[in-house]
């Protein structure tokens, strides 16, 4: 019979992990307070706590909205990323040439379709 006190945690000795032994890791929570002590000790909650401190320090100094909009600046600016060699950008502007990706459609395909230029009708 299972203990049912155990339900909560997975069994990691099925999981083949090269260098440990089988068996000696603790078990992995998985219940709401497993989830929250894994997010309380991760670098999120980190850079949260400082985040929210300084954030402290800006309101005590009537800084606060600037704070958050250089934080937001920030975010945007960090979280950009790059396009890899030869990736196509979305915007045909940011292209080489102004390539177009596949399937795109402009202003000359859609004129005549509808007719937009009548001449002297």
């Amino acid at each position: 019979m299972e203990n049912k006190a155990h339900e909560s945690f997975v069994d990691t000795r099925q999981f083949k992990k090269p260098g440990i032994v089988l068996g000696t890791q603790k078990p992995i929570r998985t219940d709401f307070i497993g989830l929250l002590q894994r997010f309380l000790l991760s670098r999120f909650a980190a850079y949260m706590l400082i985040w929210f401190l300084i954030l402290k320090v800006a309101y005590d100094n009537h800084f606060a909205h600037i704070y958050i909009c250089v934080s937001l600046i920030a975010l945007i600016l960090l979280n950009l990323g790059k396009r890899k060699k030869g990736e196509l950008s979305a915007y045909s502007v940011f292209n080489e040439g102004g390539k177009r990706l596949p399937g795109t459609m402009d202003s000359r395909q859609i004129d005549p379709r509808y007719d937009v230029h009548q001449d002297g009708n």
